[in-house]
């Protein structure tokens, strides 16, 4: 493809348009509710009846966060959404105290945040997927759930092999402090990352997927956001039988 060139996150070089949408894939979002990205298209289902369960969805306490603020960055960023879940998670404590904790986000990420525990013989996965609002206050934009939502799904293939996810997460460590940045673990390290990678062939995976979206509110949730998350459950249990969890505000 011949054209002008763009620039690169967090960087001066430029990239053709062809090559830029191979490492970020544009998503389509279509008239019918369906929404394609990289090779896959995901449509609604006819089989969704009714919408999420209003319920299910888990309100934090969003003091100290800057709602537009996605991610924490090299600076750690201490208003943003990333930081804040990051702290949640740090603050678990007794059985399900995470072991691991890691900063995935950037271009490639599993999810903005990853989260790793054995128990027994098990091991749970978390997988958090952190999107800012496109409005200051919380409130029923879908617009806020079209991309995150669409992360949830594409991120679900990491659930049929828990080994290549503890590969990619021990080299996006090792390429970040190989230039001297900061460690992408919040807790843990590549030793504690390789007691896992060795355990994980004789172990039963447990993922859970979040989205994470304080500006939705639960108190003014629209009807086509709850259409929304409900066909992004249902494309997660239908593909890999793996439970959505969603996260917002009040």
């Amino acid at each position: 493809m011949k054209g002008t060139g763009i620039s690169g996150p967090g960087s001066r070089k430029r990239l053709l348009l062809s090559d830029w949408f191979k490492r970020e894939w544009p998503t389509i979002h279509y008239e019918s509710g369906a929404l394609s990205t990289d090779d896959q298209l995901f449509e609604r289902s006819r089989e969704v009846q009714d919408p999420f369960q209003l319920q299910k969805i888990d309100t934090w306490d969003w003091t100290g966060a800057n709602i537009k603020h996605e991610s924490q960055k090299q600076e750690k960023l201490t208003d943003s959404i990333q930081y804040a879940v990051i702290k949640r998670l740090l603050g678990v404590k007794g059985d399900t105290e995470y072991d691991i904790i890691f900063d995935d986000d950037d271009g490639y990420e599993a999810a903005d945040v990853v989260a790793i525990k054995i128990l027994g013989q098990t091991l749970k996965v978390d997988l958090f997927h952190c999107k800012y609002s496109k409005g200051v206050n919380p409130g029923g934009r879908v617009d806020d759930l079209y991309v995150v939502c669409g992360q949830a799904q594409r991120s679900v293939h990491w659930k049929g092999d828990p080994s290549r996810l503890c590969k990619h997460l021990r080299l996006r460590e090792q390429r970040r402090i190989s230039t001297d940045r900061n460690s992408r673990f919040e807790r843990g390290d590549l030793k504690s990352l390789g007691k896992i990678t060795s355990k994980v062939s004789t172990l039963e995976s447990d993922f859970t997927i979040w989205i994470v979206q304080p500006g939705l509110s639960k108190s003014v949730v629209s009807t086509e956001q709850l259409r929304l998350l409900a066909s992004t459950e249902l494309y997660l249990k239908e593909t890999s039988d793996t439970p959505l969890k969603v996260i917002g505000s009040k």
